[in-house]
Protein backbone atom coordinates (compact mmCIF):
# COMPACT_ATOMS: atom_id res chain seq x y z
CA UNK A 1 0.00 0.00 0.00
CA UNK A 2 0.77 3.32 -0.46
CA UNK A 3 -0.07 7.28 0.97
CA UNK A 4 1.12 10.33 -0.73
CA UNK A 5 0.48 13.67 1.34
CA UNK A 6 1.57 17.04 -0.04
CA UNK A 7 2.59 19.67 2.83
CA UNK A 8 4.04 23.38 3.25
CA UNK A 9 6.44 24.53 0.66
CA UNK A 10 5.91 21.66 -1.64
CA UNK A 11 7.40 19.67 0.11
CA UNK A 12 5.29 15.80 -0.36
CA UNK A 13 5.62 12.80 1.56
CA UNK A 14 5.29 9.23 -0.56
CA UNK A 15 4.79 6.24 1.73
CA UNK A 16 5.32 2.79 1.23
CA UNK A 17 4.38 0.04 3.65
CA UNK A 18 5.16 -3.82 3.25
CA UNK A 19 2.86 -6.37 2.49
CA UNK A 20 1.25 -8.81 5.31
CA UNK A 21 4.21 -11.59 4.43
CA UNK A 22 6.74 -9.06 5.33
CA UNK A 23 8.32 -7.22 8.20
CA UNK A 24 5.69 -3.97 9.36
CA UNK A 25 8.52 -0.89 8.59
CA UNK A 26 7.76 1.23 6.07
CA UNK A 27 10.04 3.44 3.12
CA UNK A 28 9.30 7.03 2.85
CA UNK A 29 10.49 9.52 0.05
CA UNK A 30 10.46 13.27 0.87
CA UNK A 31 10.17 14.88 -2.16
CA UNK A 32 10.70 18.57 -3.02
CA UNK A 33 11.42 20.18 -6.63
CA UNK A 34 12.30 16.56 -8.62
CA UNK A 35 14.19 14.72 -6.11
CA UNK A 36 13.81 12.38 -3.62
CA UNK A 37 15.00 11.85 -0.44
CA UNK A 38 14.73 7.93 0.89
CA UNK A 39 14.16 6.76 4.54
CA UNK A 40 14.26 2.96 4.55
CA UNK A 41 13.66 0.28 2.09
CA UNK A 42 11.96 -2.35 3.17
CA UNK A 43 13.08 -6.13 3.80
CA UNK A 44 12.07 -7.83 0.36
CA UNK A 45 13.53 -7.05 -3.10
CA UNK A 46 9.99 -6.15 -4.57
CA UNK A 47 9.77 -3.83 -2.17
CA UNK A 48 12.85 -1.96 -3.79
CA UNK A 49 11.39 -2.64 -7.31
CA UNK A 50 8.56 -0.80 -6.11
CA UNK A 51 10.24 2.32 -5.30
CA UNK A 52 12.30 2.07 -8.15
CA UNK A 53 9.40 1.98 -10.20
CA UNK A 54 7.46 5.09 -8.39
CA UNK A 55 10.60 7.16 -9.30
CA UNK A 56 10.87 6.25 -12.36
CA UNK A 57 7.36 6.91 -13.02
CA UNK A 58 7.24 10.43 -11.15
CA UNK A 59 10.99 11.24 -13.11
CA UNK A 60 12.32 12.01 -9.80
CA UNK A 61 15.89 12.02 -9.13
CA UNK A 62 16.84 10.18 -5.98
CA UNK A 63 19.68 12.28 -4.14
CA UNK A 64 20.22 10.67 -0.54
CA UNK A 65 19.40 7.41 1.39
CA UNK A 66 18.75 7.49 4.66
CA UNK A 67 18.73 4.03 6.80
CA UNK A 68 17.43 4.44 10.43
CA UNK A 69 18.15 1.23 11.67
CA UNK A 70 21.01 -1.73 11.70
CA UNK A 71 18.38 -4.45 11.22
CA UNK A 72 17.62 -5.95 7.91
CA UNK A 73 13.56 -5.17 7.48
CA UNK A 74 15.60 -1.64 6.84
CA UNK A 75 18.12 -2.10 4.15
CA UNK A 76 17.66 -5.38 2.01
CA UNK A 77 15.59 -4.10 -0.52
CA UNK A 78 18.06 -1.62 -1.32
CA UNK A 79 19.89 -3.89 -4.14
CA UNK A 80 17.20 -2.68 -7.15
CA UNK A 81 17.26 0.48 -6.03
CA UNK A 82 21.66 1.10 -5.75
CA UNK A 83 21.46 -0.23 -9.72
CA UNK A 84 18.89 1.98 -10.89
CA UNK A 85 20.41 4.89 -9.07
CA UNK A 86 23.85 4.19 -8.52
Amino acid sequence: MEKHYKLQNGTELHIFTNDESSFMVTATLIIKNGKALLVGSGFKQSEGERIVRYLQDVQLTLEKIFIIQGDPDYYFALEPIKKSFP
